[in-house]
């Protein structure tokens, strides 16, 4: 991870002892039932045990890190479960039932029997079968994901970047768009609206067919600046690839819904503060609505878990020179604070 300069020129009252952890991480919390069959038998794919389903969390976390705003997922608890199939349908129904269309089938069946689907209402619901690939709720939608146990690497964070809003760097599916190579440009689109990420088809299946679409050559003859635009695609953890990085502008997408629509699964706040913020009208809970000063955040700070994210530019130090509650400072691009 590229670490951004923060110089600061004021005294920090947030440590406490010399045991005490110098930063903290806003947690995601995840609430994790494996669907038994009808027999008992776990799921036994590649996500199918707590053991697997905690390398994917793992490997996520890694990329979160890099992203340096302070993210991590956290298994708080796991249930093995073996719900009733409905009347009528098969016994290994909902061990069978394809998680990737049937998110809210899960999750309405779960809200109605809260005890046995073992229902979280303060983690993400994550409902794990026998099938394959998953489907998330986007805010406003659901509290849940349901997942197969045959995952490709990546798709819990891929599940997790759709529960805090993120779209597909492509648009709609793989049967909605061109799977024949060599691709071109007409046969890309913008599925998340941000012209940070390069549009994209789901059925690419490597650089170089990116590449040609976007700019008539293979990944090897491309210049940096065009590597980079293959890459906020391909490698993207939003995209059907290779689910390997989030950018900034996803971040700031994922904070602000962390900030506010989804606040029930995580255990604290980003405060955005920016030389163009204001104190008075912004809530300091969004990047386009931040907060003037580093003082107006300390203020709004209501756990050790929060996090203050400076935008970059010098600020001036907070009321007395110093920090007395507990938080972690960021930086999204070089800060200083109390420093000419």
């Amino acid at each position: 991870m590229k670490t951004l300069p923060l110089r600061l020129g004021l005294a920090l009252g947030l440590l406490g002892s010399s045991t005490a952890s110098l930063y903290a991480d806003v947690t995601v919390r995840l609430s994790v039932k494996f669907i038994l069959s009808s027999t008992g038998t776990h799921p036994s794919g590649n996500a199918g045990t707590l053991a697997l389903f905690q390398a994917e969390v793992d490997r996520g976390n890694a990329i979160l890190a890099a992203t340096g705003r302070g993210y991590r997922m956290q298994i708080v608890e796991s249930f093995d479960i073996q719900p009733t199939a409905p009347a009528g349908q098969p016994a290994n129904y909902w061990f069978d039932l394809p998680a990737r269309s049937n998110r809210s089938t899960f999750e309405n069946a779960a809200v109605a029997n809260q005890a046995l689907w073992r229902w979280s209402t303060t983690a993400i619901n994550f409902h794990v079968n026998g099938s394959s690939s998953g489907q998330c709720s986007f805010v406003g939608n659901g509290n849940s994901i349901s997942l197969g146990d045959n995952i490709g690497a990546g798709t819990v964070l891929h599940e997790i970047g759709h529960f805090f809003n993120l779209s597909h760097t492509h648009a709609g599916d793989y049967g909605d768009n061109p799977s024949t190579p060599p691709y071109s440009a007409g046969d890309l689109a913008d599925g998340d609206g941000l012209v940070q990420t390069a549009n994209d088809n789901p059925n690419i299946t490597n650089h170089d067919q990116l590449c040609v679409a976007l700019f008539g050559h293979n990944y090897a003859a491309a210049t940096a600046g065009e590597r980079l635009a293959v890459d906020s695609s391909y490698e993207n953890v939003m995209s059907y690839h290779n689910e390997d990085q989030l950018l900034p502008i996803q971040m700031d997408i994922w904070t602000q819904n962390a900030n506010v629509g989804r606040i029930n699964f995580v255990n604290g706040r980003t405060w955005f503060v920016s030389t163009g913020g204001n104190d008075t009208f912004f809530p300091g809970t969004s990047a386009s609505l931040p907060f003037a000063t580093v003082n107006r955040a300390v203020t709004a700070v209501s756990s050790g878990n929060d996090i203050i994210l400076l935008r970059g530019g010098n600020f001036a130090r907070p009321t007395g020179g110093t920090i007395t509650k507990a938080c972690t400072l960021r930086a999204s691009s070089t800060s200083t604070i109390g420093l000419p």
